[in-house]
């Protein structure tokens, strides 16, 4: 579906005039500082004239960004303009507005994802309180987080899928012919989850996740409950059967595999009291990519409302 040029609505910004404002604010706020500055009232009045004009300007840029980037959405979906349903007035408001505040162009694609979910006729999506607060505590990095982890799990699952087509149906005797068909096999999946891994790790150099590094960078998402720390995967513990109450090696078994249960506990219960200082764990021996942080049952839904991924 093409678009009419002549809908867009100009974006230009005088990058001269911006540098004036800036060059206004400055001189006014280092008269503020002097000792016995006179005329504050005027200076803050001034001083907050030309902000709230620099900050009209920046937020009417960011809707009319956010507006075109929201046809291209309801286009790609082949919504009409005609065929959309408005939401509730305030959250009309709250939706325009949050997406006037976003600069950032992956924070403003959160909130343009959940505005077009919203406003289409064939979704269930609705602009919950919950996401709307959520989006407005959102900052860049948190939403770098949240688009890579909703790339990955979208790669994982169109390979496996991709794995269980091609699956091979066996009956009866493996000739030399069907073994040939199956190394033939293994060698497509091989390279099936190669690729998916390595767009996976790609995406995350691409963001900078591959090598952080450092405490803080989950603490945001966590609180607003979006992510988790990833669970430890832990050994299975098949539990002994004692044969009698008198049964003493049994009795010590029983007793050790409690007390390896409980271990298990307490470090899982210690790892998610901690916040990850990684984001790709570097204790691996394949190929595989492990994350230290994943959706949580709310996080998926909200990833879904804001159109990055309905197949998590």
């Amino acid at each position: 579906m093409s678009e009419d040029k002549s809908s867009k609505l100009p974006i230009a910004i005088d990058v001269s005039l911006g540098k004036e404002i800036d060059k206004s604010l400055g001189d006014i706020l280092r008269e503020m500082l002097l000792p016995g500055a006179t005329s504050l009232g005027g200076l803050i009045g001034d001083g907050l004239g030309l902000l709230h004009d620099r900050v009209r300007r920046k937020r009417l840029q960011n809707a009319e960004l956010g507006m075109r980037e929201l046809r291209e959405k309801l286009a790609v979906t082949d919504v009409s303009l005609d065929a959309v349903t408005a939401p509730e007035e305030e959250e009309l408001h709250l939706l325009v507005e949050g997406i006037s505040l976003a600069g950032d162009p992956a924070v403003r694609d959160l909130w343009v994802g959940l505005f077009a979910e919203a406003i289409n006729p064939a979704s269930a999506t609705t602009a919950e309180r919950p996401f709307i607060s959520v989006l407005q505590s959102v900052t860049p990095h948190d939403a770098k987080i949240i688009d890579f982890l909703a790339f990955a799990h979208r790669t994982d699952k169109s390979m496996k899928e991709s794995l269980q087509k091609t699956k091979l149906i066996l009956q009866g005797e493996v000739t030399a012919e069907i073994k040939e068909r199956q190394d033939e096999q293994r060698r497509k999946n091989y390279e099936l989850r190669d690729k998916a891994m390595s767009d996976i790790r790609d995406r995350a150099r691409d963001y900078g996740f591959l090598g952080l590094d450092e405490k803080g960078w989950a603490d945001n998402l966590i609180r607003l409950g979006i992510i988790q720390r990833t669970a430890v995967i832990k050994p299975h513990l098949s539990t002994p059967r004692m044969r009698s109450v008198d049964d003493h090696r049994g009795m010590l078994e029983l007793a050790d595999h409690l007390h390896k249960r409980i271990n298990l506990l307490e470090q899982a219960e210690k790892r998610n009291s901690v916040s990850p200082s990684k984001f790709v764990s570097d204790k691996t021996m394949s190929d595989q990519v492990h994350l230290e942080v994943d959706f949580t049952d709310f996080g998926t839904r909200f990833v879904a409302a804001c159109g990055l991924s309905t197949d998590i």
